[in-house]
């Protein structure tokens, strides 16, 4: 049912028993949903309430066993008693408004089974509301305007690889918290002082960071600036993290994801923001690939003129340095590996 943009308001039980409706398209002309609007209507799966409707009569979607969801805009004043009664499939309930408006015992009778979706910040309020308070669950709705996101990555069993952070963000961010999960097998490499291999690209100026490991392959990151400082820019790498792929693991493709992220503004607003994924690809070294992040470079050869001086280095593959096979790393190793490198810049071009 498409209603069109001349009607300003659904009357009281205009639809009432249209078991064969399934979805409505209400235009934003429309300002009220009377009373028993769609009462019975046991075939609708799907409405969509604008943003000009400030009010919802009792007993509006009585009975709609069809619904599974429902969002209802932050312009809406008022909801009848017995709304959305009898509404048994009804699992999720988005509310734009900040702060509730009141409702009636009557008004969701399946709330203990569904989960309840607020703004960025109102969770205590609805928590506090009477009615409200009652679902199965509370949540608040994520931002995706601010967000941490990982980069795909290609490594290589044994080696190790960096992993860039990139924060997209229209605010001006001062801070953060989040937990970082990586496959089995893969964990955060660390330094000399044995701290975790992580650090800030320029976009960070005096914000401090903290690295934890919270339990197997799930590790918690903190900053902040003493100064309230924001982090520059809108967008870009802003940490990268040393990552250490262990031979155990098996060649494929893994996920890395950044869950449980908080942003802090200067004003010291809270933002909860969306998860961010990555696909890990672990691959077989090739010969010469000395710290295994997947291609052949100058880097390899550093790390091995460094393995034969006798200098300690972290993610050097013995093995892989060994390119004639006589069981030692030489110059002559070093030597076929820069061969390898320019054939490679041969071939490209």
């Amino acid at each position: 049912m498409n209603i069109p943009s001349s009607v300003t308001s659904i009357g009281s039980c205009a639809f009432c028993g249209c078991t064969g409706l399934t979805s409505v398209a209400i235009p934003s002309s429309v300002t009220s949903i009377g009373s028993s609007a769609f009462y019975g209507c046991t075939g609708l799966t799907s409405v969509a309430i604008p943003s000009s409707v400030t009010s919802i009569g009792s007993s509006a979607f009585y009975g709609c066993t069809g619904l599974t969801s429902v969002a209802i805009p932050s312009s809406v004043a008022s909801i009848g008693s017995s709304a959305f009664y009898g509404c048994t499939g009804l699992t999720s309930v988005t509310v734009m408004k900040e702060m509730p408006v009141t409702i009636y015992v009557s008004t969701f009778s399946n709330r203990t089974n569904a989960t309840l979706y607020v703004p960025e910040g109102c969770k205590a309020a609805y928590e506090a509301a009477d009615y409200w308070k009652e679902f199965k669950e509370i949540v608040e709705l994520l931002d995706e305007e601010n967000y941490l996101d990982p980069t795909d990555m290609v490594a290589c069993r044994g080696g190790q690889i960096t992993l860039p952070l990139s924060m997209n963000n229209v605010e001006q961010i001062v801070g953060f918290q989040f937990d970082l999960q990586l496959p089995e097998g893969v964990t955060i490499a660390t330094n000399a002082n044995g701290t975790f291999a992580a650090s800030f690209t320029d976009r960070a100026s005096d914000h401090s960071l903290s690295v934890s490991k919270v339990e197997d392959n799930l590790y918690r990151f903190v900053s902040v600036s003493m100064n309230n400082n924001a982090y520059t820019g809108t967008e870009g790498a802003l940490l990268n993290v040393k990552l250490k792929v262990d031979e155990s693991v098996a060649v494929g493709d893994y996920d890395i994801k950044v869950i449980n992220t908080e942003l802090t503004t200067a004003d010291k607003t809270v933002i909860n923001s969306v998860d961010g994924t990555a696909m890990l690809t672990v691959q077989e070294a090739d010969p010469g690939d000395v710290n295994g992040d997947g291609r052949l470079s100058f880097t390899d050869v550093t790390m091995t003129i460094n393995n034969i001086l006798g200098r300690e280095q972290s993610g050097f593959d013995v093995n892989t340095a060994d390119m004639n096979g006589d069981g030692r790393v030489t110059i002559t190793d070093a030597v076929i590996i820069i061969n390898n490198i320019l054939k490679q810049g041969q071939a490209n071009e």
